[in-house]
């Protein structure tokens, strides 16, 4: 069961990319999503404007949407990585752990 507010989108794979449509799903939800009553973000799908683009074109998009997404977390996680690095890194010099070059 989904709750209030949340949407299943089950797209035909012979009509309709769904990468693609995913793609421009989160487009839309990071371009300035209205405000809800109880001040939470949400973006109204209804309003979501999809090219119509044949579905050759479309996994093009929905295969690049994927590449993007997976470099996304990539730079995510490197980030992290370095975040924790920097947190770690004084006791790791102080201890001797670590070495300047």
């Amino acid at each position: 069961m989904l709750g209030p507010g949340l949407y299943l989108f089950r797209a035909d794979p012979e009509q309709v990319d769904p990468a693609c449509l995913a793609g421009f799903l989160r487009i839309s939800g990071a371009s300035g999503p209205a405000r809800g009553q109880s001040g939470t973000s949400r973006a109204d799908i209804r309003r979501v404007e999809i090219p119509r683009l044949s579905v050759a074109e479309q996994r093009q998009l929905g295969e690049a949407f994927q590449r993007l997404e997976l470099f996304e977390r990539a730079v995510a996680r490197a980030s992290r990585q370095a975040a924790e690095l920097v947190r770690a890194g004084p006791a790791e010099l102080a201890s001797g752990a670590l070495r300047t070059p």
